[in-house]
């Protein structure tokens, strides 16, 4: 199972359905405590991909780093380029939301395979 942190239900609507396409399974935490309740739950997921700007008055993505033990793959998905090289920094992977779908598929095909 893959964990999707993102406060846009119109993007998780759609790496949700990328990932079914290509045999993964998900779960949407839109809220960064919800989230944080699911990556440390059992069975843990098997990566998870974080939005960095998750609402008015939340902590970002990269914030949420400072929560999680990095015992699986994390990608950041932003629209914020900047964050690339603090990501990277930060041992986690960085996608450009402008590198639009394909981009993330791309990325999340090479860290895990459907059915782990």
């Amino acid at each position: 199972m893959i964990l999707i942190v993102e406060d846009s239900k119109i993007i998780s609507r759609s790496i949700s359905s990328s990932l079914h396409d290509l045999g993964f399974t998900s779960c949407v935490a839109t809220t960064p405590d919800v989230a944080l309740t699911l990556y440390h739950s059992e069975p843990r997921p098997e990566l998870m991909i974080l939005d960095n700007n998750l609402g008015p008055g939340l902590i970002t993505g990269m914030d949420m780093l400072d929560y999680i033990d990095y015992k699986i793959p994390v990608v950041i998905h932003s629209t914020d380029d900047a964050l690339r090289i603090p990501a990277v920094q930060r041992g986690v992977e960085f996608v450009s939301k402008t590198e639009g779908i394909n981009g993330l598929m791309g990325k999340i095909k090479t860290m895990v395979k459907p059915g782990n």
